[in-house]
């Protein structure tokens, strides 16, 4: 079977909702009502530079892990 390498890490680092659907920065971004010039300010970088850079996947996957964590905690509150 063959894969491919960008969908294979795509299923990797992407988690999950609590239903087995993945959570990706796209519904982190929906949930949260944030664009790519917010998450680009939390970095200190321009939109454009954020936008260009070669680090960008691994931004938009540390705020994914950094949400689900928050969440997770979250629950544990409630």
């Amino acid at each position: 079977m063959h894969y491919n390498m960008k969908d294979w890490k795509q299923q990797l680092s992407d988690t999950t909702k609590p239903g087995g659907v993945f959570l990706t920065i796209k519904d982190i971004k929906k949930d949260l009502n944030i664009t790519n010039k917010d998450i680009s300010k939390i970095f200190g970088l321009t939109p454009l530079a954020y936008a260009n850079s070669s680090a960008k996947r691994r931004y938009e996957d540390a705020l994914v892990n950094f949400y689900n964590l928050v969440n997770k905690h979250k629950c544990k509150d409630n």
